[in-house]
């Protein structure tokens, strides 16, 4: 039974990153403390970056000086500057150049002032970061992203994507730990780069200032799938991007920006329990091109198409701005009452009793004539909708022409291309880019009518089925699509992460390593995912084939950590080495995972049981065990670890306690049993020691005739 209140976490330790994300506060109060400074810079490791070399050229001995600091954690004078050494938790120090100083200042600055003005400067830093965190998550808070957004300067770029969870739960401590875990899970994703803020109830954002354009549609994937995959019942993303024009308000544009996001993540949240709406997608052309057409133009081809059984209906769209003469001429070379006008301007032709090979040849000439007649300005795409087609009303024939149209579109300029199962499988990516799953999956069922057994729209609907929380026609999908190819790369590894979701990591293990296979014999470089390699080595990890697991976690995480998105290994690299007793190296891994995460649960229980292994202090093993057990009270192998703990530093009562929970589960029942014998052991009762060892014995031998039985 947890006595504290859980909830007031502090800052006790400055990071790398934090001089990147507050280096216009820190360098202020730097300036406050040494008035005559005119800039700052914050060096990590005291190296001094090419951007600014030449800048200080004329400085001999700057560069030895930065690595001295960092070596010996003293500050030091270089001409007109003061090298201020901060210490960071997670690496070398971070060295504060402050340039600019006044020569005289500079020259009797003695090093006790000025190793007294660098501890300052550190509780004022740390005093900052407090006041900038949300106390639960340690996460940035709703305060520092008004900030944020109000830092904003003149051209700036700026993408804001907000995440919204929901934990079901039924206590407040239950959803303390739902919010800690989603902010892990999100911190996983973004890294060290993106700052990462907590809004409260539930809510995320994650902010980009100046980064990869359309960062957006990359990460927004991406943090469905993760949580999704770690078993929320329910995530809702909703993105905005906007860019601070020049002359404009920054404050408004940032205001601007997360109203957008919020509507989006309303519309998104309408969209299923995993559900993503880009504020974009909401305005954007290529959206808009698949709404449904208006009623006026709907009713004037209804009053033509009402008592026809067969037509094709025909889009012509300009590629240059030659609406009307394409018009005039569609009409001069045709019976008018077959030509109509939409709201965009483009033209749409009737052509009843016409077959979809008639309506192609049709279209072609069509083209050719436009082209001969009004030279560049005349290059029209033609889309053409047949009807019937597979189950579609009369009404859906002009969106299907849309749907032909953007099919035409991946292909190049001035495509003529009657709708098909390629072209719902486009229009199903469309919408499924934008986040409306419902809508993509009946495209995709669609297209797989015109296309029975398509791999890639059984696989693209899958996918979507997956996101909706349709696990089993998600894997009919999948399977189906290996009945087809069963070297199927992308099917295998959805299939895989199904299998893992219902909690089957064998069969999960063995059809990622049929994938893997595929990918070496195919040399799939592009196609295979991102986490391909963490995901493998996550299921070794959990399937206890730790040297498989090092294999694919290493190499991952060496790529991923140039980008700073490896903190996800950083666990599973620890349990790794654990498993094939390389220890030291598992307690340096795990450290880096918690001072990466200070909520990892897993870690934390992990090394507390290193430290008791290798003797490294059984009191702090004990704080590690309980602090995990706290964050993930539903564990049974974190309390059996939390007794062993307790046993160590002699508080019997509370590992009988902890062991009792670990009796109720059936998969530590025999572990927490002879965890029992020990404890009583400990206290010199040899009797009840060896009534405990008896009920080991007697489980194991109940688990080896049921063994037998099943064989």
């Amino acid at each position: 039974m947890n006595t504290h209140f859980p909830f007031f976490s502090r800052i006790t330790s400055l990071l790398t990153s934090d001089f990147h994300f507050f280096s216009v506060a820190f360098a202020r109060v730097i300036r406050m403390a040494v008035p005559t400074a005119s800039d700052v810079i914050f060096l990590a490791g005291g190296v001094l970056p090419e951007i600014v070399t030449d800048r200080f050229s004329t400085f001999p001995g700057l560069a030895q000086a930065l690595q001295s600091c960092v070596k010996d954690h003293l500050p030091r004078v270089v001409q007109d500057c003061f090298l201020l050494p901060i210490a960071v938790a997670d690496g070398p120090d971070t060295v504060a150049l402050v340039s600019g100083v006044d020569p005289l200042l500079a020259e009797r600055a003695a090093k006790d002032w000025l190793g007294d003005v660098r501890e300052d400067l550190s509780l004022r830093f740390l005093a900052i970061r407090q006041g900038a965190t949300d106390p639960q998550t340690l996460l940035f808070n709703s305060g520092r992203l008004q900030e944020d957004l109000a830092a904003l300067a003149s051209g700036d770029r700026l993408d804001l994507i907000l995440v919204e969870v929901y934990p079901r739960v039924r206590t407040a401590m239950a959803a303390m730990q739902a919010v800690r875990q989603s902010a892990s899970l999100l911190k996983s994703i973004t890294g060290e780069i993106l700052p990462l803020y907590y809004l409260g109830q539930g809510l995320f954002a994650v902010f980009g200032r100046n980064v990869e354009e359309r960062v957006s549609r990359r990460l927004a994937p991406a943090i469905l799938s993760v949580l999704k995959r770690e078993r929320l019942p329910r995530a809702h993303v909703g993105c905005s991007q906007g860019i601070v024009a020049e002359g404009g308000e920054p404050q408004e544009t940032g205001r601007l920006v997360l109203a957008q996001a919020w509507s989006a993540l309303q519309v998104a949240c309408k969209r299923g329990p995993f559900g993503l709406c880009l504020h974009e997608s909401l305005e954007q052309p290529e959206y808009l091109a698949l709404v449904r057409p208006s009623r006026r133009i709907l009713a004037r081809l209804q009053g033509r198409w009402r008592e026809l059984q067969r037509f094709s209906l025909l889009q012509f769209q300009c590629v240059g701005s030659c609406h009307q003469r394409v018009a005039d001429l569609l009409r001069t070379a045709l019976d008018e009452s077959k030509v109509f006008r939409d709201e965009q301007g483009d033209c749409i032709l009737l052509l009843p009793d016409c077959p979809p090979d008639t309506a192609l040849k049709i279209a072609r000439d069509l083209q050719q004539q436009l082209r001969a007649e009004l030279g560049e300005i005349g290059r029209v795409a033609v889309g053409i909708a047949p009807y019937p087609l597979t189950t579609c009303r009369r009404s859906e024939a002009l969106l299907n022409c849309r749907r032909a149209l953007l099919h035409g579109a991946l292909l190049g300029e001035e495509q003529v291309v009657v709708c098909d199962g390629l072209s719902y499988n486009v229009s199903g990516d469309v919408f499924f880019s934008e986040g409306d799953l419902p809508r993509a999956v009946r495209d995709y069922r669609l297209g797989l009518l015109l296309a029975p057994g398509d791999v890639n729209l059984l696989n693209s609907l899958g996918v979507a089925h997956v996101l909706m929380n349709h696990q089993r026609q998600a894997m009919s999908c999948f399977e189906q699509v290996l009945a087809v190819e069963p070297l199927n790369f992308m099917a295998l590894y959805n299939l895989g992460l199904e299998q893992e979701q219902q909690g089957d990591n064998a069969a999960a293990v063995a059809t990622f390593e049929l994938a893997l296979g595929v990918s070496r014999d195919q040399k799939l470089v592009t196609a295979v995912p991102p986490d391909f390699g963490l995901q493998l080595g996550r299921l070794y990890c959990r399937t206890a084939r730790y040297e498989q697991a090092l294999s694919c976690l290493i190499p991952w995480y060496e790529k991923e950590q140039l980008t700073s998105g490896g903190g996800q290994a950083l666990r599973l690299l620890g349990e790794a080495c654990h498993g094939v007793g390389r220890v030291s190296e598992a307690e340096r891994w795990l450290q880096r995972a918690l001072r990466f995460d200070e909520f990892d649960a897993a870690a934390m229980s992990l090394l507390g049981l290193i430290y008791l292994e290798q003797n490294q202090g059984d009191r702090i093993a004990r704080s590690l065990a309980e602090k995990s057990v706290e964050l993930q009270p539903d564990c049974g192998l974190f309390y059996l670890r939390l007794a062993r703990a307790q046993r160590r530093c002699g508080v019997y009562d509370e590992a009988r306690s902890s062991l009792r929970f670990c009796l109720r589960r059936k998969e530590y029942k025999a572990q927490a049993q002879l965890e029992m014998a020990r404890l009583y052991q400990a206290q010199g009762q040899e009797q009840r020691a060896q009534a405990w060892l008896q009920k080991v014995l007697e489980s194991s031998v109940v688990a080896s005739s049921r063994s037998n039985e099943r064989s």
